[in-house]
């Protein structure tokens, strides 16, 4: 069930970030409700099933492994599942920080590379998950 989870919160991000990056075709703020609405699904749904998947892999290998000296305690996996939530928006806030600086387009130019980069993360995130997911 967190294969399916995992994966389908993937596919919307890349969906909802690659529809944020095409759209303007009908009404450019309609479409970026619908496309948002889309993204924020993933991402939300993103954030529970990455943090309910570290923990029960560190609870199987805590229960399988406990001689070992390598087993992943569940508190500190989970903290650290949370800490690296937060590269998504430091990454962003940086690109557009250097894409400003110095490319300096116009504002549209801006979010869709941003949303370009975002899809292309997910899509790389979702053939992670496809191969080495369980």
């Amino acid at each position: 069930g967190r294969r399916i989870a995992l994966l389908t919160t993937a596919s919307l991000i890349a969906i909802g970030a690659a529809g944020c990056v095409t759209s303007g075709w009908l009404s450019r703020q309609l479409e970026l409700i619908l496309w948002h609405f889309v993204l924020g699904l993933g991402v939300g749904g993103e954030y529970p099933a990455a943090a309910a998947y570290v923990l029960e892999t560190a609870l199987h290998q805590q229960a399988t492994c406990s001689t070992s000296r390598f087993f992943v305690r569940p508190a500190p996996a989970l903290a650290r599942t949370y800490a690296h939530l937060l590269w998504g928006p430091l990454t962003a806030a940086l690109l557009m920080s250097l894409i400003e600086a110095f490319a300096q387009p116009s504002s549209a130019v801006v979010w869709r590379l941003l949303y370009s980069v975002c899809c292309c993360i997910s899509l790389w995130s979702l053939v992670l998950r496809w191969r080495f997911l369980s």
